[in-house]
This record gives structure tokens, sequence and C-alpha cells, in this order.
């Protein structure tokens, strides 16, 4: 009976994961298409990202403002990697493994 009662509720909480999994995927679709903006403590720059934590602009523009948000993309683009990566390591068996690529 116990087998039993803990059958249904892993099933339950498996429903409720696949559930979780569709909002996050139709959350991180809708804020791909949001722009958020921060600007400096002195008002001369302002820094605009878009919901994939990606820089999108710059204010004031300049070759070295360019340069400078193509580097701190590539460099969030390997953050995240890295937290992929050891995401599937400490999931890896688990019906978790590949949520983080699901989303």
């Amino acid at each position: 009976m116990a087998l039993l009662k803990n059958t249904m509720k892993a099933s339950k909480i498996v429903k409720q994961a696949i559930k979780i999994q569709g909002e996050l995927r139709k959350l991180k679709k809708a804020m791909a298409t949001e722009e958020f903006n921060g600007t400096s403590n002195n008002g001369n720059v302002t820094v605009t990202v878009n919901g994939n934590h990606r820089i999108v602009n710059v204010i004031p523009g300049s070759a070295e403002a360019q340069s400078v948000m193509e580097a701190a993309n590539a460099a969030i683009h390997s953050a995240e990697e890295s937290f992929k990566a050891r995401t599937k390591e400490v999931t890896k068996g688990t019906a978790v493994a590949d949520l983080y690529d699901e989303i």
C-alpha cells in the first residue's frame, strides 16, 4: 500500500513538473521580446537588455560601446553554457536532466 501511495505521489510530482515546464517555456518566450533599461549613476550611459539577457543597445553609442556589448554578451553566453553543463552533471539520470534545455 505504501508503494502505491508513493507511486501516486511521484506521478503527481511529475505532472506538476511538466505543467511548470510548459509555463516556464511560455514565460521565456514572452520575456524574450521585452527590453529592460539600466542607467549609470551619473546618467551618462544607458544599457538596454532583452529578456534573453543580451545587451541590445548602449547609449551613448560608439565603437567602444559596441565592442563592450559584444564582449559582455559573449561572457553571458559562456556563463549560461557553464550553468547548463553543471546542471546536467547534477541532474544526470533523473527525470529533470534536460529541464534547462527544454525551457
